[in-house]
Order: structure tokens, then sequence, then C-alpha cells
């Protein structure tokens, strides 16, 4: 999978200000076992995570557009499936300078958790993984999370 991320300055027009608020409140320290021991204390909260789109995520029920996102928390695994509400960009424009989003390279993501659910891998076997809504795409080296690649519907002016 191959997704057109938006050139810095060039991006969608979303509320930085709104975003910036997003990021301040956001847990970098998230990793799935936390969920695990105490889901009702998660839910609701944003996070943040260095990480990358898997190429073959995990089978789910849902009707939503979705994508599974693995990484490295602080102190352990994290894996989630992502929601997302604004169109992923999927055509490169070829001519110009538009970085883009692959499956496998490493980035910064933004999302709020929603709940954990029962999803089913390529090799048959039954995961219980954090559904995320995802908020905002960032180049992985992007520390102060300033300049987004994506960002959701409901942060768009």
């Amino acid at each position: 999978m191959t997704l057109t991320a938006f050139a810095a300055g060039q991006g969608p027009d979303y509320d930085a200000t709104a975003l910036s608020a997003v990021v301040r409140q956001a847990s970098f320290e998230f990793y799935n076992e936390l969920l695990y021991r105490d889901e009702p204390a998660w839910k609701g909260r944003v996070i943040s995570f260095s990480g990358y789109m898997v190429d073959r995520p995990a089978i789910g029920k849902g009707k939503s557009p979705y994508i599974q996102l693995m990484g490295n928390g602080v102190n352990g695994l994290i894996s989630v499936i992502a929601q997302y509400d604004g169109k992923l960009p999927v055509k490169q424009v070829y001519g110009t300078d538009v970085p883009v989003v692959t499956t496998g390279q490493h980035l910064r993501f933004l999302a709020e958790i929603r709940t954990a659910e029962n999803f089913l891998s390529v090799n048959g076997v039954w995961m219980y993984l954090p559904v995320v809504k995802l908020l905002a795409i960032y180049q992985q080296d992007d520390a102060e999370l300033k300049r987004a690649l994506w960002v959701s519907r409901e942060l768009r002016r």
C-alpha cells in the first residue's frame, strides 16, 4: 500500500492550533499491555508513537476503513487498528515534490483510543487489539510534531 502524503507547507488546510492542543495532551508512554491491564483508563486518551503501516493488516468485521499500525513503545509492543475519517491519498502525483508514505516506512502517529476488539491475522490467529481513531501522521524525524503529512477531517478547517 502506498499513500501520497502532503508536502510540508502544502498540506491540507488544517487547524494548527487545534492540532497542537491535541499533541499537548498525547501520551507517549502507551503500549498494548497498558490497555489490557486497565482498558477503561485508556479509552478516549490520545496517544503518539513511532511505527509503520502493516502491509497485510488484521481482518475485522467493521465497515470503517482501517489500517493496522505497529511499533515499539517505551516499554513494549504497540499494535493497533487505526480507523480514519478522511480520505488517505492513494495516488502519487508524478512531476511534483510530494512525499510518499508507504507500508514499512517509519512514521509517527497521533491517535485517540476508542476500544479494543478481536481481529483475525492473515495466519488465522485471533488478536485482541486496540482500535484507535487516526488523527495525524508525521515523518518520524518530526520530533516536535509540527509538520503533519496527513490530518483527520475533524482537525481540518
